[in-house]
């Protein structure tokens, strides 16, 4: 550690401050008993931070008449999930099959948005946060959680903007 050793860690804290300590280190040895378990966890994040950013595009959108959107929550969710997918690909088998599933995904959004694209309205944010997306779902799948789940905020707070 930078500073050196938590109260905790030294011996000196409380007892609720050990069972906290107890709590947050419960998953990590959730991991230890049950290591195929690991990338599923970054999946799920993926999926999760998808939903949410899906969510939040939703209700920008409720008001749009039906089918006129590129993405609801649910392609979010699996952009998501595709991200995390291509993640894990690229981690364990190839890096040119994670690219190659991020392109295609990719490449629907960009279809998507310019089969719905009017002269009026030429907004591409949707089909941008899809592509960021996947990106983080790619970053959650590789153990950045952390990062991921900052950037899926800020995206969301752009978003709301």
């Amino acid at each position: 550690m930078l500073w050196g050793p938590s109260p905790i860690e030294a011996g000196q804290g409380d007892a609720l401050g050990s069972q906290t300590q107890c709590v947050f280190s419960g998953l990590g040895r959730l991991m230890d008993f049950f290591p195929f378990l690991a990338p599923f966890a970054g999946i799920g994040m993926a999926s999760v931070l998808g939903l949410l950013i899906g969510v939040e595009r939703g209700w920008s959108h409720r008001e749009d008449m039906d089918g006129s959107r590129v993405a609801g929550i649910r392609t979010f969710a699996l952009l998501g999930l595709t991200g995390g997918i291509a993640g894990e690909l690229s981690a364990r088998v190839s890096p040119l099959i994670g690219a190659a599933l991020i392109a295609g995904a990719g490449a629907a959004l960009v279809v998507g948005y310019a089969r719905n694209a009017s002269a009026d309205d030429l907004s591409a944010t949707t089909t941008v946060a899809g592509l960021v997306t996947l990106g983080l779902g790619a970053l959650a799948a590789v153990g950045e959680t952390t990062m991921a789940g900052a950037l899926a905020a800020g995206t969301m707070v752009v978003l709301t903007q």
